[in-house]
């Protein structure tokens, strides 16, 4: 039986993974182990671990690092974050092979202390990130540390190989989100309007920012940006939704602008109450438009043809849809301006959708299945 251990860091990444983690535990060669880094003490943890019971997982052990698993370990630790949490639990679990996704910080800690305990490891969604940004850092530093790699589209694909990782070992499979959210029953219009407290005929602008962790300032010019240019008179007709920040770092500070922007405009603006995924699918799905810089959320948007301005990152070979605005007010609103316009809608109707593949859960778990772990590590880099 092989033992997989999936590391997530956020009630995000497990709405990511979840297909994949139902995959495994379904399969009886396998054994799922799932290591979650959200603080346990948090209000995020309480919203995670509610839906691992609903979606009929386990959690046998928590502590700043929370242990989904087969085991008969529980305990708790409530102290701050630390790498050697990391080093513990791999120590305890042993697993024959980790699975990551993503490229923050998080994400390449567990790398370096399963590449430290010779743990093979299973990267998915490589490739995203800009060069120069401190998760681009973070992912090529996975993408040395992993052995095998999944990725969303044949860019990112390309992306990957060029870092020099042998082609044998890196597949395109599509992306997670998108068939997580294919197989959500989202709510109608009417009912996800009601659960907001909208006006059922009300257009809206949804908009999703998050920090890149390289310069709180730029971050805090673009969230400036942003809410100034939504706040125009040309643009006073369309409420705004906005998605939930993280509570720490730039993310506090971003939080702190959008509810003093609420608290000014209250009838205008609704704040989501966490970054559920269906929520978050059916802000997309009913928007007229969508500002973000948020990978997952352009991902999503790309599935239901939205237009999409992205703002603060260069994704425009990336993505098939979403405008590259650079943050200046000027910019942003004459682009906002364009796509919501009838004309220039209908044309993102017919965009074509790069991360759309078959079974992606089931392609990873049978690619972590057949490839002869103990040969792993030893593969050489690609040149």
């Amino acid at each position: 039986m092989k033992n997989i251990c999936i590391i997530a860091g956020s009630f995000t990444d497990y709405q990511i993974l979840k297909p994949l983690m139902a995959e495994i535990r379904e399969d009886a060669s396998a054994c799922l182990n799932v290591i979650f880094t959200e603080k346990y003490h948090t209000p995020q943890f309480s919203i995670l671990h509610s839906h691992l019971e609903q979606d009929g997982f386990t959690m046998e052990e928590k502590s700043d690092i929370a242990l989904t698993a087969d085991g008969q370990y529980s305990l708790s630790y409530p102290v701050i974050f630390e790498q050697k949490e990391y080093d513990r639990l791999l120590k305890l679990i042993q697993p024959d092979i980790v699975v990551l996704s993503g490229n923050a910080y998080p994400t390449y800690l567990a790398a370096v202390y399963a590449s430290l305990n010779q743990i093979p490891i299973a990267h998915i969604e490589g490739g995203i990130s800009d060069a120069g940004t401190r998760d681009h850092s973070h992912e090529h530093g996975i993408a040395r540390l992993s052995q095998l790699h999944f990725t969303s589209s044949e860019k990112y694909h390309r992306q990957i190989i060029k870092s020099g990782k042998h082609p044998e070992t890196v597949f395109t499979v599509g992306s997670l989100l998108m068939k997580n959210i294919q197989k959500l029953s989202l709510p109608s219009r009417t009912a996800f309007f009601r659960s907001v407290q909208l006006e059922a005929d009300s257009p809206f602008l949804f908009i999703s920012f998050e920090p890149d962790l390289t310069d709180e300032s730029a971050d805090e010019a673009i969230i400036d940006t942003i809410l100034d240019t939504v706040c125009a008179k040309e643009f006073s007709d369309f409420k705004l939704i906005f998605s939930p920040q993280k509570t720490t770092g730039a993310g506090k500070i971003i939080s702190r602008k959008i509810h003093a922007f609420a608290h000014a405009n209250p009838e205008q603006t609704v704040i989501l109450p966490a970054k559920d995924l269906t929520d978050f699918g059916c802000a997309i799905k009913y928007c007229s438009a969508m500002i973000s810089n948020f990978f997952e959320g352009l991902v999503i948007a790309a599935s239901f043809s939205k237009p999409v301005i992205n703002i603060g990152k260069d994704l425009k070979d990336a993505l098939p849809n979403p405008i590259s605005c650079r943050p200046d007010r000027n910019a942003l609103f004459y682009w906002l301006k364009k796509v919501l316009r009838d004309p220039f809608a209908m044309e993102s109707r017919h965009i074509s959708e790069p991360f759309e593949k078959i079974v992606t859960a089931r392609t990873i778990k049978e690619k972590i299945q057949i490839f002869d772990l103990t040969d792993l590590p030893q593969k050489e880099y690609f040149q």
